[in-house]
């Protein structure tokens, strides 16, 4: 799984890079006008993000000398090619229904499943020590991925605030404002997204932890 992982992982690298490359191509030979209406500014931007989520796990685990799980670089792959490769870099987020709303639940879950493996590396073990509370553990992992969906819907604020990417849907494609309920209804299905990624995650966490720990054992970050 691990060869799969290496493989997947440095075919993703190839993607984003080419796409980038042909992105700031066009907009480069396209006049500001036309890039700015067809978001090529923004798409540059949101593949130079995917290049750069890409990149700094690899520093990371170079840096502490560490690797990551199989399982959980498949799912951060996932979620990097899914949400910020083709949903914000691709604008699959508005052509294909629910697609943001189903990255938010995997990047919920996958946050969650990140929460155990600090708890591992907090302690400095390569699984979780039996004297912790399984239920403890479990909200930790839950409170953890939803914090971090919090701070990702602030950034999201910031980028519509200070660019007007619309990244929190307040607007459709052809600029026209929603007012009322309907203006939360993107930041509030994806905080719903996120708790549900999160407390499925949470409870296979928990059930791991009450039983053989496979679930859990098998998101620990190990030393090389």
């Amino acid at each position: 799984m691990l060869k799969t992982a290496r493989i997947l992982y440095s075919a993703s690298f190839t993607i984003v890079i080419s796409t980038l490359i042909y992105a700031v191509v066009y907009t480069l030979s396209t006049d500001r006008g036309t890039a700015t209406l067809f978001g090529a500014e923004i798409a540059v931007g949101s593949l130079g993000v995917a290049l750069a989520a890409l990149i700094a796990p690899l520093i990371y685990a170079k840096w502490r000398k560490i690797s990551f799980p199989p399982g959980m670089i498949l799912a951060y792959l996932v979620f990097v090619m899914g949400s910020i490769y083709g949903g914000s870099g691709l604008k699959l987020f508005w052509s294909i229904p629910h697609f943001d709303t189903l990255m938010h639940a995997l990047s919920g879950g996958m946050l969650a499943a990140l929460g155990f493996m600090l708890l591992c590396s907090m302690h400095k073990t390569e699984r979780l020590p039996r004297s912790f509370s399984p239920l403890f553990v479990a909200l930790f992992a839950f409170c953890f991925s939803m914090t971090l969906g919090v701070l990702w819907e602030l950034v999201e604020f910031g980028a519509d605030y200070f660019t007007g990417a619309n990244m929190l849907r307040w607007a459709e494609r052809d600029g026209t404002a929603h007012v009322g309920l309907p203006a939360l209804y993107n930041t509030m299905s994806d905080f719903i997204a996120n708790a549900v990624g999160a407390a499925v995650v949470a409870v296979m966490g928990y059930v791991s932890l009450k039983n053989r720990r496979i679930f859990v054992d098998g998101l620990v970050i190990r030393k090389k």
